[in-house]
């Protein structure tokens, strides 16, 4: 997986693109959240959800004109590790199944905004695969939404 911000692709970058860094979050609704540095993710680092409760979340506040996006995340699979739903101002539009053999994942999840303005984006810890609620933590990068 390539490292640092040096390797960022024409798809990462230009106008319509936002990059999250995962320290910029607007709030913690629930739970606990870290940085984890690691150089074997890209941009050397992914967040981390250290107290693996149900129902943990964490906000982002973005502004966004009306239309279709794309979040695209990246992540860590592994066989005890659980999901994350992705919401908009409450709204669930997608889910994130971390679960399976070991290997980096990336996912690209679509979302539709209706109105231009200030909204929430959340990403908020759920039952593992197959409902164990036993897992062992939440792992993800917020790469870019275009």
């Amino acid at each position: 997986m390539a490292q640092g911000l040096t390797n960022l692709t024409q798809t990462d970058i230009g106008e319509g693109t936002i990059l999250i860094f995962p320290w910029a979050y607007s709030s913690i609704t629930q739970g606990t959240w870290a940085l984890s540095v690691t150089t074997t993710y890209i941009h050397n680092y992914i967040y981390y959800n250290s107290s693996n409760a149900i129902g943990d979340q964490i906000d982002y506040k973005l502004i966004l004109s009306a239309g279709d996006y794309t979040i695209a995340l990246y992540g860590y699979q592994a066989a005890t590790l659980g999901a994350v739903n992705l919401s908009l101002d409450s709204v669930i539009f997608g889910t994130i199944d971390f679960y399976g053999a070991e290997a980096h994942g990336a996912w690209n999840v679509g979302f539709n905004v209706l109105t231009t303005g200030i909204h929430t984006l959340s990403v908020t810890t759920k039952l593992g695969h197959g409902g164990n609620n036993n897992v062992f933590a939440y792992f993800f990068l917020i790469r870019r939404i275009k």
